[in-house]
């Protein structure tokens, strides 16, 4: 496959298609000023040298833009010596203009062209332009005579006056002027005369001096002399454009006149005077200056002038501009030696001239003019190639000229091609066994030298068989593919040591085709209908595939009438329709590989017409008849009646400009002549059908269009005709079923002509009858009806959208088909789901509907965790009583992630820059791409790195910016789709970019620089190029955010003024690349600039919301919020801004909340009396964001003590304190009278031991104090031990309870679950008996268990309470807890 050639900029070798080393060139030799004045009649010779290497064998002549040929009036030189003449015979005026020679070599497209030669022809004509001209002069005064000469041209002429015949003598008071005008200074009477006349003389070559005198001029004198007359110019100066070429010397004219003397004359060059003479002027004319020009005459040029004074000063000053018409000169011009370029690179020529006029330039090309070339651009003295093309390569010319002439500046440019691919090797699929090929071939300007071949990245094997023919097509073979040969990599290299691209190379890759080699025994087959057709695929190097057959794309089972049948690679179909026409499809499985093949069926069938059995019309009506045919080959329709064919006349037209339709017009139809039947035939190779239409006429009053018998479908609209022929006063009567039809409007609509039923129902079924009364003298009466029938055949109404339904790997799939249909009780709407035609028997959900006669089925085919086997072919049928059976198609594909591109290439290279293209994977996973990704090796190491994404899928190429110059890269391409990202292309061929030496450096930005201005602004500033071509139009800035990997996006293009630019809409806190393009009005990128970042500045957050203060008592604030929409990052901290309201300073406190999960703080210490204002900011690393104003609760008013919250807590507390103690006193005193005094039954033999515990279970814990003195002996109630058993220093006792020491011993008062009093003692506190022993009141579980205490009832804790939640202060245990008596203070005993 031939490629698109790389154009690629780079400096080149000389091309070895040009022999030599000089081009042409012609310079003139006669005349050499490149002027000649010749008078009529003569004959003139131009003489030019040719030089040249091979000398140039073309030889031109053209006389403005037309070629010369010889002839007896012109001959031209012949010969091939060096100098060349063109003679022309008996010049005449039309022989004026611009001469040159163009030469050139025949085995070359270089041209060379000569100066031009101007060619003017000297004549005088005899009629003067004035006559009986009388002049009228006051005495002492002056008169100015004029000439008014015929037309002419030559070497300046010479011009004298005569008075009644004698010629007048120049003096100091005459003067002639240079135009033949005749001053007469301080005229007298004495120089009346009617007889002045002017002779006007001019040289010719040939006839010497020609003379023609004028007619007589009458000069009158008036008045006398007065004393004084001041200074007046009588012959002003004249402003001179002078051609030097032409006129080298010429008079300044200024006369004065002034009386009694003449004044003297003074001139000024420049402000400058002139003060005596000198090789270039003369002053010795009283009345002009003469001057003569030298080399390019500027110092000549510019205003002159003259000042007449008096011997009294009194003075008068006139004015002239001279210019001096001068021949441009190339003062810079092309390059003497051969300017060499690459293909693709710029070229830019420019040269310099100065003359008078300035003069224009024009650019030629081997001589031929460039102006009107599209291809490169034009500014005057500049031409500009953008993109040089080898069509660019020859001799260049830059023509400067003027009215004066032109000169001309050559040079030579040679364009080198750069080494690529004419033909690269494409890849090859092939089958298993089958031989493959791959070509190859070089190009390029130098071509290739040599050619070679590589497999894999080695040698070829020796199996393989390769040729380099460098000048034809070379070719790698591999007779016998084999599985080793899959995937393999076939590489052609091209080398050149004169290119310079030295190497290229281009690879392929082959793939073994898997599975059975499917092949049509005919691609295609033609039978007739009826006829049995036999399609044969066969299989070339498996023996038992499984084979499948589709039509149209459908899958092809065998109905159960048996006209189908399939057996392996064969198909059948007997009595062939014209439905069987299609493309059939065989395709053989085998190992998990498939193949197919096409067969293309056509089916010649026989005509079939569709006509109407009969039709109305109207007496002199226009009737249209239109008779459809169909068949294949498509029939020829005509018209026949009464056995004959029926032309074409000017009462009946054939219309058979639609393909398949002929139309019948008959007009003004009459009842005796057109009534009857009329036939259309169709006829083809395949036979001839007929079919007849009845026409009827009717007259007035009749009823034309009838109703007719029709059978609907639910849903359509019924229409039936009653319409009458002309009957304006006609009466119709409409009924359905015996009863007249109602009209509503909007279902059912009554015409003049007909009813209309739109959405017909089963209800809507029924004889319709017309009944029409002409309702005027004809009393005609006529009554027509129709039997509607409306059928509701099992329609699908909802199925899934598209053909094909996508679905990834092990995703849900849900298809649902919706019917309705009429039911009764001997049939329903059916719906039926089928895969590859077998039916689906397990069916997720059915739901059914029935409203009037119409049932609705819906049908959902649940398909769990869907996998490549469930794709394939479904069908859902609807059908019912009606027999026709509705079908929807639709297939099921598995989308996967996409196959790979083909490698990437370059298709342009510029300087940071270039242009990449691939084509698109052959698998993009059976569902649309949705991009494509760039991968980039830069290294050199074979690593690859993403580089760019998100670019558009429906676009095989990128523009690749962001590169450096004068590297190597190479690329790989991803497809992107739904699923994923598919595999990577193989990597492209490695291309280096451009250098700054390419010839690319012009119209380049420099010193670029990037700055940052915020979040998400960046500034960009540079200076113009060091140099730019005319084509610069100005400059926009490529940028894209390095985070992303994403698109280049485009500023708009700004002018070339323009030095900066603001990039803005960028992303915060992010890493740009940006580059200045150039912008040249070319659609190819040449120029930008290199590549630098600049990154954005973190945006700060916005504000919190919802920010509360609320005054939560009269020295605190709580204030709350919500963090920022927007944080642009991590929040670090949270500041609150607070302050007095009124206050005049502005001075805000701050308190920083540093917890960035918890927008809320608490200001203390602030001031009851203060309304404050508060306000909260949010901070990241990018700084402090703007500040919320919170809704504040206001300030708190001080209240009295009493009317305090706290007032009444501790009020309560103080209560609930009170009613504690009083209720413990009651209960310690209600057994025994007094709680101070704890003693059993029996003799009270000890006091209770001060500060001491009795457990629970009965055991003594001695205090650690010191016991009362007067206590000897301490009693132990619970059960403690006697004092005896005690060690003296012991403090710490245990013993068992014992029913000797008082009434509360043994078990405790309550059950292990019990919680309060025994009843008889305390109603309903407890049901236990108290006077059981083993129920004693005190001792164990805690009688309660309320808020006083926030320990757990058990057996070891006492009474519970507020009273103490510490460890014991007294007896070791709780005030009252501990044992069931134990604890109190000896004070308290």
């Amino acid at each position: 496959m031939i490629r698109m050639y790389k154009l690629i900029v780079t400096a080149t070798l000389l091309l070895t298609a040009i022999q030599g080393e000089n081009w042409p060139t012609v310079k003139l030799v006669y005349p050499p000023g490149g002027i000649l004045l010749a008078g009529e009649d003569t004959s003139i010779n131009i003489t030019m040298e040719v030089n040249g290497e091979p000398f140039p064998r073309i030889k031109l002549w053209y006389k403005d833009g037309v070629e010369l040929r010889s002839s007896d009036k012109i001959n031209i030189d012949e010969s091939q010596g060096k100098l060349q003449s063109l003679k022309i015979n008996s010049v005449k005026r039309e022989d004026e203009g611009n001469y040159y020679l163009i030469v050139g070599d025949e085995t070359t497209d270089e041209r060379a062209k000569s100066p031009s030669v101007k060619i003017r022809v000297t004549f005088l004509e005899n009629q003067f332009k004035e006559v009986n001209q009388v002049v009228t002069a006051n005495v002492g005064s002056f008169a100015v005579l004029k000439c008014h000469p015929p037309n002419h041209f030559g070497a300046s002429p010479n011009y004298w006056w005569s008075k009644s015949g004698a010629r007048i003598a120049d003096t100091r008071n005459v003067y002639v002027s240079e135009y033949g005008d005749l001053v007469l200074l301080q005229v007298g009477y004495a120089d009346r005369a009617s007889d002045y006349r002017c002779t006007i003389e001019i040289q010719s070559l040939k006839e010497g001096f020609r003379s023609k005198q004028g007619p007589p001029v009458s000069l009158q004198i008036v008045g006398s002399a007065g004393a004084y007359q001041a200074p007046v110019i009588a012959l002003k100066p004249r402003d001179l454009e002078i051609d030097a070429q032409i006129r080298r010397t010429f008079r300044m004219e200024c006369v004065a006149n002034g009386y009694p003397n003449l004044p003297t004359v003074t001139w000024y060059h420049n402000n400058k005077r002139i003060t005596a003479s000198s090789n270039v002027y003369d002053t010795q004319d009283p009345h002009s200056l003469k001057v003569t020009i030298f080399r390019t005459g500027n110092q000549v040029s510019g205003t002159y002038r003259c000042e007449a004074r008096d011997a009294s000063q009194a003075s008068v000053t006139a004015y002239a501009d001279l210019t001096v018409i001068t021949k441009p000169i190339i003062t810079t011009g092309l390059p003497d030696t051969e300017i060499k370029k690459a293909s693709g690179a710029s070229l830019v020529l420019s040269c310099a001239a100065t003359g008078t006029p300035p003069p224009q330039f024009m650019w030629l090309k081997n001589a031929e003019d460039l102006t009107a070339t599209t291809n490169l651009i034009i500014q005057g003295q500049t031409l500009e190639i953008p993109r040089l093309g080898l069509l660019d390569r020859g001799v260049y010319q830059c023509k400067a000229f003027n009215k004066q002439g032109g000169s001309m500046s050559t040079g030579k440019v040679t364009v080198q091609e750069r080494l690529a691919f004419a033909i690269k090797p494409s890849d090859q699929e092939v089958y298993l066994g089958e031989s493959a090929r791959f070509y190859c071939l070089g190009k390029g300007d130098p071509g290739p030298t040599s050619l070679r071949w590589q497999f894999n990245g080695g040698n070829p094997p020796s199996s393989h068989v390769v040729d380099s023919d460098l000048q034809n097509q070379a070719t790698y073979i591999i007779p016998k593919a084999s599985t080793t040969d899959n995937n393999g990599k076939v590489t052609c290299i091209i080398e050149s040591e004169e290119n310079i691209q030295s190497q290229d190379q281009a690879t392929a890759t082959l793939t073994i085709r898997q599975g059975p080699q499917v092949k049509p025994q005919q691609d295609s087959y033609t039978y007739k209908e009826s006829e049995n057709a036999e399609l044969v695929c066969l299989v070339h190097n498996h023996v038992s595939p499984t084979w499948k057959w589709l039509f149209n794309g459908l899958l092809i089972s065998e109905p159960d009438n048996k006209r189908i049948a399939i057996k392996n690679g064969f198909i059948t179909i007997r009595r062939l329709t014209g439905a069987d026409q299609g493309n059939y499809t065989c395709q053989a499985d085998e190992g998990g590989y498939s193949n197919s093949a096409l067969i293309t069926l056509t089916v010649l069938t026989s005509p079939v017409i569709t006509l109407d059995d009969q039709i109305r019309t109207g007496q002199s009506d226009t009737l249209t008849i239109s008779c459809n045919a169909k068949g294949n080959p498509q029939p020829i329709i005509s018209w026949r009646r009464n056995g004959g064919a029926v032309v074409n006349n000017n009462r009946y037209s054939i219309d058979n400009s639609v393909t398949g339709l002929s139309a019948l017009t008959i007009n003004n139809a009459d009842k005796d002549t057109d009534v009857g039947d009329w036939m259309c035939v169709a006829s083809s190779s395949m036979g001839q059908q007929t079919k007849t239409i009845n026409v009827i006429v009717v007259g007035i009053c009749e009823v034309m269009k009838i109703p007719k018998n029709q059978t609907l479908e639910y849903g359509q609209v019924l229409t039936v005709f009653c319409s009458v022929n002309r009957c304006p006063n006609a009466r119709r009567t409409w009924l359905k079923d015996g009863r007249n039809v109602m009209t509503d409007g909007r279902k059912t609509i009554l015409y003049d002509d007909r009813i209309e039923v739109t959405n017909v129902e089963p209800t809507d079924g029924g004889v319709y009858n017309c009944s029409v009364d002409s309702n005027d003298s004809r009393n005609i009466k006529q009554s027509f009806e129709a039997t509607v029938k409306v059928e509701v055949p099992a329609k699908i109404t909802y199925f899934p959208d598209g053909r094909n339904v996508l679905f990834k790997d092990g995703e849900s799939v849900v298809l649902e088909c919706t019917a309705r249909g009429e039911y009764d009780s001997t049939s329903v709407v059916t719906v039926t789901w089928y895969k590859q035609n077998v039916m689906i028997k397990s069916i997720h959900s059915e739901q059914r509907n029935q409203v009037q006669k119409i049932m609705t089925v819906t049908q959902r085919l649940v398909i769990s965790s869907a996998t490549a086997s469930d794709t394939g072919y479904y069908q859902c049928t609807a059908v019912n009583k009606y027999k026709s059976q509705d079908k929807r198609d639709v297939v099921l594909q598995m989308i996967t992630f996409p196959g790979a591109p083909n490698r990437p290439y370059s298709t342009w290279i510029g300087a940071g820059v270039m242009e990449l293209a691939w084509e698109e994977p052959k698998d993009t996973g059976n569902t649309p791409l949705t991009s494509y990704e760039l991968e980039i090796e830069d290294s050199g190491n074979n690593v690859f790195r993403p580089f760019l994404q998100g670019l558009p899928p429906d676009k095989q190429s990128a523009t690749i910016y962001f590169l450096s110059t004068n590297q190597e890269y190479r690329f790989k391409v991803i497809a992107v789709n739904q699923v994923g990202k598919g595999e990577k292309s193989d990597a492209g061929e490695k291309e280096r970019t451009f250098s700054d030496l390419d010839g690319l450096t012009a119209n380049l930005v420099q010193e670029v620089k990037a700055t940052a201005l915020n979040s998400d602004t960046v500034n960009i500033k540079w200076e113009e190029p060091k140099s730019r071509t005319p084509s610069l139009q100005g400059y926009r800035v490529v940028y894209r955010n390095e985070g992303t990997l994403g698109v280049p996006q485009f500023t708009k293009n700004v002018d070339t003024s323009v030095r900066e630019f603001n990039v803005s809409g960028l992303a915060a806190g992010s890493t740009y690349s940006f580059q200045i393009e150039s912008n040249t009005g070319f659609s190819t990128v040449l120029t930008v600039s290199t590549t630098f970042n600049a990154e954005t500045l973190n945006q700060r957050p916005d504000p919190p919301i919802n920010c509360l203060a609320d005054r939560q008592e009269s020295s605190r604030m709580g204030v709350t919020w919500d963090p920022p929409l927007q944080t642009h990052g991590s929040i670090l901290k949270y500041t609150v801004y607070y302050k007095d309201v009124d206050s005049t300073d502005g001075q805000w406190n701050t308190i920083e909340q540093k917890d960035r999960l918890q927008p809320s703080i608490l200001l203390s210490a602030i001031d009851s009396s203060i309304d404050y204002e508060v306000e909260v900011t949010a901070s990241n690393s990018a700084g402090e964001g703007p500040r919320t104003q919170c809704t504040s609760t206001g300030k708190v008013v001080n209240l009295p003590v009493h009317q305090q919250w706290w007032f009444y807590l501790l009020l309560v507390i103080f209560l609930l304190l009170l009613i504690a103690i009083i209720v413990t006193i009651v209960i310690c005193c209600c057994r025994r009278g007094c709680c101070f005094c704890f003693a059993s039954s029996g003799p009270r033999k000890q006091p209770l031991r001060s500060g001491g515990v009795v457990l629970a279970r009965g055991d003594f814990v001695a205090p650690p104090v010191v016991h009362s003195p007067s206590m000897n002996r301490p009693n132990y109630y619970g059960g403690g031990m006697p004092a005896s058993q005690m060690s003296p220093n012991n403090t710490m006792n245990y013993g068992k309870p014992s029913a000797d020491f008082g009434d509360f011993y043994g078990k405790p008062a309550y059950s292990d679950d019990g919680y309060g009093y025994n009843p008889k003692k305390f109603n309903s506190y407890d049901s236990r008996n108290p006077y059981d022993p083993n129920q004693g009141m005190y001792g164990g579980k805690p009688p309660y268990n309320n808020t006083f205490d926030s320990r757990t009832s058990n057996r070891d804790n006492g009474y519970p309470g507020t009273y103490d939640r510490n460890p014991p202060s007294y007896g070791g245990g709780s005030n009252y807890g501990g044992g069931g008596g134990g604890g109190f203070k000896s004070s308290m005993l």
